[in-house]
């Protein structure tokens, strides 16, 4: 009997690692963008129960990647991964419920399952969830859980977590107002090219929120942006009227420096003055 027990272990050792085998290489497949051998990897895999191979086969139906897209599918095999405590699918279940994809659109189970992810480190999760409880969106409004969760992805160098915590310190919610903590994340989420995040930065060099007011340095900012984005020509030309021709000219020749490295540049300039 414990003969037969312990062959049966060393039998399911076996298949989980050749499981896992194959997941590796339907991974390779699938960032190679082959989807087809990437499905005929992982399938099997995920067959046999692997989470991470059942997480594949639902994004590839998700995305309509070696298969017809199918959000029901996709919810199926996202969920028998979360099921197994697979952090990316329970993240990508909760969007899907997020979005009505494939389920009927439900808030509180998107949180719940963003909750899972959050816990553990899944910083997309933690954005979404933070989001959440910032608007009350499936989940009580709570601006101090919001700052926790969004901090807790800020500091994984998301971006868009960066800019939203820096606009609860510029408004006080859930922390105390703190303009330069404000522009702290404001210039991380700006570093990344941020197009949100330079113009807030705009805005405090503008106001002198924070930092030393430069309508220069605002005016630089804003032009990164508007070059690509018309959408903030307005804002860019209104801090160019306040320019005179030397300031125009400087804060053109910061727009290019800007462009390529947005902190460094600024300390740089800001201790020249």
């Amino acid at each position: 009997m414990r003969l037969s027990i312990a062959l049966a272990g060393l039998v399911s050792i076996g298949l989980a690692h050749a499981a896992q085998a194959d997941y590796k290489l339907g991974l390779d497949a699938y960032q190679k963008g082959d989807f087809k051998t990437a499905l005929e990897e992982v399938k099997p895999s995920a067959e046999q129960g692997n989470p991470s191979s059942q997480f594949g086969m639902g994004l590839m139906y998700r995305n309509g990647q070696g298969v017809p897209l199918d959000y029901q599918q996709a919810h199926k095999w996202f969920q028998l991964a979360a099921e197994q405590g697979n952090g990316a699918a329970q993240f990508n279940l909760g969007m899907m419920y997020h979005n009505g994809q494939g389920v009927t659109k439900d808030l509180k189970e998107a949180a719940r399952l963003y909750r899972l992810a959050a816990d553990q480190g899944n910083f997309r999760a933690q954005f979404n969830l933070g989001i959440m409880y910032q608007m009350g969106q499936g989940v009580p409004q709570d601006y101090k859980e919001a700052a926790r969760l969004l901090r807790q992805a800020a500091d994984q160098k998301m971006a868009v977590a960066q800019f939203a915590l820096g606009g609860l310190y510029f408004t006080g919610h859930g922390v105390a107002q703190d303009y330069t903590e404000a522009v702290k994340w404001y210039r991380l989420a700006a570093e990344q090219k941020t197009p949100i995040a330079l113009i807030a930065l705009s805005g405090m060099y503008a106001n002198g929120q924070g930092v030393a007011k430069s309508p220069v340095v605002a005016y630089a900012l804003a032009n990164v942006v508007a070059e690509k984005n018309k959408t903030y020509a307005g804002q860019r030309d209104t801090l160019a009227a306040k320019l005179n021709a030397a300031q125009l000219k400087e804060g053109q020749k910061l727009t290019r420096e800007i462009a390529l490295g947005t902190a460094a540049v600024l300390d740089r300039h800001l201790a020249a003055k």
